[in-house]
């Protein structure tokens, strides 16, 4: 398939009003996805598309690369998909319905709704495929097809206590726009710079206010203009030098007062050594919490808050060897019958054996918590 081929999206609907998505060409079906019932009718929500139905369909997109996508119906979790075609650069079209389709009654619903509409196109006679983007590998693949957008938003909300005082924002590094989107339903004046062409052509169709540059150079031609600078999951794609200059345009750009909050991976957190960071092939190397602080120091700019410091953690030897059962010795009591003495003898080893066993656990547990450390390091600063 190439740019000059169309790709469909067609719908049946069941007996129980369920919908089924049909996602092919030629009428060959490529993908039959199920849309959840409450966000399936012809109404527009702010609301991301459940990530079992993104997730395969952003795949099939890339493996893909049509010129066009033609829709039959449009409801919240439809549109999410246009947005991922039109963040590739694939012309969208919808062929049925689009009368039909209303706006929720939230701002969010209205912003993410006006914007989508002014990006698709009504089908005609004329219409003609266009050419996609490049068909090679490109962060894409991890960045839309690889993401939930429902899981990072409990992510941004472990932070949003930081922002709630703020009056103008700047999300460094911004991706989709997950960050500004829930920073416009506080009612809080955020924009955000990414250099990815598809995450920001995303977050236009969600009505955010961004721009494509290379972000370090962004940051760099920016002087004191913002009260709040959000960098999440961006330090581990810069080396140290990059990262150390980074921190002094951080400075410059924030206003006296101002607050910097970096969220990234933890290297002392196993499941992000283990399950997470390598999965984004542009990731460049773990930082510790330590260095960053360090970094950020030596650019002016003065700790606030360290997620590590809180967790009260505690780092517990473990032997490689297995714990043996230490050797009881229980006097037998010549008062007592034979029989009673080794009843009495038996409860002693058995009670020795399990304080024993509850000193394992208690140690095992302690070096299991360290599973319980969270996979990313919240660090905040404040520009004097």
């Amino acid at each position: 398939m190439g740019p000059d081929e169309v790709l469909t999206i067609t719908h049946t609907q069941g007996a129980d009003d369920a919908i089924a998505l049909r996602v092919g060409s030629n009428d060959q079906p490529d993908l039959d996805l199920q849309l959840t019932s409450l966000y399936s009718s012809p109404s527009l929500h702010a609301r991301y598309a459940d990530f079992s139905i993104v997730s395969p369909f952003v795949q099939c997109l890339l493996h893909r690369r049509p010129g066009a996508l033609y829709i039959d119906y449009l409801c919240t979790e439809t549109a999410d998909l246009a947005r991922f075609a039109l963040c590739l650069g694939v012309k969208v079209v919808v062929t049925a319905g689009l009368e039909r389709v209303v706006l929720g009654e939230s701002d969010a619903d209205q912003r993410w709704g006006a914007a989508l509409l002014g990006l698709l196109e009504v089908s005609t006679a004329s219409d003609q495929p266009r050419a996609g983007d490049d068909a090679g590998f490109a962060y894409e693949h991890y960045a839309l097809g690889s993401r939930n957008h429902a899981l990072l938003i409990n992510w941004v909300e472990r932070v949003a206590r930081w922002f709630e005082d703020r009056h103008k924002i700047l999300d460094v590094g911004c991706g989709t726009g997950v960050f500004l989107d829930q920073m416009a339903r506080k009612g809080l004046l955020a924009e955000g710079i990414d250099s990815n062409v598809a995450s920001i052509r995303y977050a236009e169709s969600l009505g955010l206010n961004v721009r494509c540059v290379d972000v370090r150079e962004g940051l760099r031609t920016v002087h004191a203009e913002y009260d709040a600078i959000h960098c999440a999951h961006f330090v581990e794609h810069m080396t140290p030098a990059e990262l150390a200059e980074t921190m002094g345009f951080v400075y410059r750009a924030l206003e006296p007062g101002g607050r910097a909050v970096f969220v990234f991976p933890d290297p002392e957190s196993i499941r992000s050594q283990l399950l997470g960071f390598w999965r984004d092939p542009t990731h460049v190397r773990f930082y510790h919490p330590d260095i960053v602080e360090s970094m950020a120091r030596a650019a002016g700019l003065v700790l606030e808050f360290n997620s590590q410091r809180q967790d009260a953690r505690r780092v517990v030897p473990f032997s490689f060897d297995p714990p043996e059962y230490e050797a009881v010795a229980v006097d037998s009591d010549p008062a007592s019958s034979e029989a009673e003495s080794i009843l009495l003898h038996r409860l002693s080893v058995l009670e020795r054996q399990v304080a024993v066993q509850e000193r394992w656990i208690r140690e095992l547990w302690a070096v299991n918590q360290t599973w319980a450390w969270a996979d990313d390091a919240v660090l905040t600063f404040l520009r004097p």
